[in-house]
């Protein structure tokens, strides 16, 4: 008995060598569509897990089986791949396909942010061509394969081609692009003086109405290229804008400069008595443009329509004028001058001595009294010029005086004097008056006392 569990034993041993040596199979996983090596691809032998596949695709398998095992190689993205292998095989290939998935390509207008429907999108690369139309939500469905990268091109009429790179992974894959129309061109109207944009402006092609500029002074055409158009702007209060133009393939923004209509403005000044003023400022925006002639009249070449400031002028008058909306409706104005406003200084004296001056003397204007004198004896108002005005002083104890006084065109400080004779003092005169009466008076009283006496006396005898 114990020779043959020594038997065993012996032969175990003698076996121990081979099955340490065992069979070394070299796996290399591959890309079926571009063959290149694929990395950390699993590997499953008999159903367990093996390991996974290096930088290279390569994985080996140390084995000391006696039999054929089957050989699982997987990877997310690819389809499995199961190979049956000899116990003696040292090598072999495997070669993974990649699944299919969809990819979903949606198309909108860059203009407008609508979906664009019948755009022809095709895709191509890595031994696949394919193609399909966008439909009414602006989507074209395709199918691809996993781990790729492809060309897409998007072609539909009037509108720039599209061609874009695109990578798909392990899933279903959506992508978006903005699809620019080539047909596309933008009016942008502006004020050729300022550069401010000018919206509401018309805009005809060939004859035909095509919209109006938005407040930005723009307006949206789509018109083929590479032909002839007739293209016109109008906006009230500019010159129209008319060009023959040859529109090329890049054009993308026609600049439409429109300058203001202009018109020849009379101007006429009159003063306060409707009488012409000559040689008065004419003032546009603040700037001098010309000077009224002996009518009064002056001629404003080329005011451009639309609101402006215009201001008359002189030395002696108030400056007058406004905003004024010029147009062709609109092209003589008529400006009324005020007489300027001078500063009338009275003074009242006493007649007796031309240094004593009257304080609290009552001044009139035109038959109104005005005002009182101050300490200094005068008292001031500004007045119109041009105009005559009585004035007058008066002050208890004083006589009081009243003249007619012209105040000159454009006078800025006028004087007027006055000097106040003193009335005369009756008191002394009025006390001898009085004495003389009473004088008479006692005397008249005397008589008649007489006079009774000696009537008395008379009646007695």
């Amino acid at each position: 008995m114990k020779r043959v569990q020594l038997l065993v034993l012996l032969v175990t041993l003698a076996l121990v060598p081979s099955i340490a040596q065992g069979t070394v199979f070299s796996l290399v996983v591959l890309d079926a569509g571009t063959g290149n090596p694929v990395q950390d691809a699993l590997v499953y032998v008999n159903g367990d897990y093996a390991g996974k596949t290096t930088a290279s695709g390569e994985f080996p398998y140390s084995h000391a089986l006696n039999a054929s095992f089957y050989l699982k190689v997987t990877k997310v993205g690819y389809e499995d791949q199961v190979s049956l292998i000899e116990p003696d095989r040292i090598s072999g290939q495997v070669m993974l396909s990649r699944k299919d998935l969809t990819l979903t390509v949606t198309l909108f207008d860059g203009t407008t942010f609508q979906p664009v429907s019948g755009a022809l999108v095709t895709l191509s690369g890595e031994n696949i061509s394919a193609s399909a139309q966008s439909d009414v939500n602006g989507r074209a469905l395709l199918t691809a394969k996993s781990y790729g990268q492809y060309s897409v091109e998007v072609r539909v009429p009037h509108y720039e081609t599209l061609i874009r790179t695109v990578e798909t992974g392990t899933a279903d894959t959506s992508v978006q692009f903005w699809l620019y129309r080539s047909d596309q061109l933008v009016i942008q109207a502006r004020d050729a003086a300022t550069g401010t944009a000018i919206g509401n402006a018309t805009v005809t092609v060939d004859g035909v109405l095509r919209g109006d500029t938005d407040p930005s002074g723009r307006l949206l055409l789509f018109l083929e290229k590479e032909r002839n158009y007739q293209i016109r702007v109008e906006s009230p209060g500019y010159s129209p804008y008319a060009v023959d133009r040859y529109l090329a393939t890049g054009d993308i923004v026609l600049a439409v400069p429109l300058s203001r209509e202009t018109e020849r403005v009379t101007l006429s000044a009159f003063d306060e008595d409707r009488r012409p003023v000559e040689g008065a400022d004419v003032l546009v925006d603040g700037v001098l443009v010309a000077a009224t002639d002996a009518y009064g009249r002056a001629s404003l070449l080329s005011v451009e329509h639309g609101r402006h400031d215009i201001v008359v002028k002189k030395a002696g008058y108030l400056a007058a004028g406004g905003t004024y909306e010029i147009n062709r409706s609109r092209a003589d104005l008529v400006v009324d001058l005020p007489f300027a406003p001078g500063e009338v200084v009275i003074t009242v004296r006493d007649a007796a001595g031309d240094d004593l001056l009257l304080e609290g003397a009552r001044i009139g204007i035109n038959g109104v009294e005005s005002g009182r004198t101050g300490k200094d004896g005068s008292y001031r108002i500004n007045l119109t010029t041009s105009r005559t005005y009585n004035i007058s002083a008066a002050l208890s104890g004083f006589g009081a005086e009243s003249r007619d006084v012209a105040l000159p065109l454009g006078a800025v400080t006028f004087p007027v004097e006055f000097s106040l004779i003193r009335n005369p003092d009756y008191t002394l005169l009025i006390a001898v008056t009085a004495g003389v009466i009473l004088i008479l008076a006692a005397i008249g009283i005397r008589r008649l006392q007489r006079d009774r006496r000696r009537s008395r006396i008379f009646r007695r005898r």
